[in-house]
């Protein structure tokens, strides 16, 4: 949050100059970006707001709902808590069943929780931590590779700490990423207003001044 906030603090600042510009323009004859550009502005802004709102809604009603393009990158950052509570409470000496059943709550992502729910009825069986996982289809296909190995093995304490390793990397990768893209779509929207108030500026300037010349 604080990454993404540095990152939009500066063009938030430039656009909300811009509009103070874009008034003072208006009150002094001069042409500023226009109720046209602002009205563009607002109905963006109310769209994606509403986008928001929908998607919230219906993950209220169907937990198996997952946003496009997003979805990897949050189920992933939702695994990172539910396998920290089992690496701690499976290195405390608790079996991995009920490791797993006491970590499912830890999981804030509906869609995975369920999956991890589903795991549990066969872990209840007695079939492997890793097997269960795939079975129920919950995680990528190397979080469960790596979790199976180390089970064989009889290092399954590692596996899940080379496991969370892994996910914390990747969610700080994609959190890194995904701020990066925001803030680029952020400086070019505030460059889009600071040339528009510039290009109305200097043509009615322009304009004004061929009046009086006429």
């Amino acid at each position: 949050r604080r990454a993404l906030t540095g990152r939009l603090a500066y063009p938030i600042l430039v656009v909300l100059v811009a509009a103070l510009v874009s008034l003072l323009f208006a009150v002094i004859g001069m042409p500023g970006l226009g109720l046209g550009f602002w009205g563009g502005a607002a109905l963006a802004l109310a769209a994606c707001t509403g986008l928001v709102s929908y998607a919230q809604r219906r993950l209220r009603t169907d937990p198996g709902f997952e946003l496009p393009f997003v979805a990897a990158p949050i189920a992933r950052a939702a695994a990172t808590p539910y396998f920290e509570a089992v690496h701690a409470l499976y290195a405390a000496g608790v079996r991995i069943d009920q490791a797993h059943g006491e970590a499912v709550s830890t999981c804030p992502h509906a869609a995975l929780r369920a999956r991890l729910v589903a795991a549990q009825t066969s872990l209840a069986a007695g079939v492997p931590y890793a097997e269960a996982l795939a079975t129920a289809g919950a995680f990528d296909d190397w979080v469960r590779t790596v979790l199976r190995d180390a089970e064989r093995s009889g290092n399954l304490e590692n596996g899940l700490r080379h496991v969370i390793t892994r996910l914390r990397a990747a969610t700080d990768a994609a959190a890194q990423n995904a701020i990066r893209v925001l803030g680029g779509l952020a400086y070019a929207c505030a460059v889009l207003v600071v040339l528009v108030t510039v290009a109305r500026f200097y043509g009615g300037l322009a304009e004004r001044l061929g009046g009086i010349g006429r």
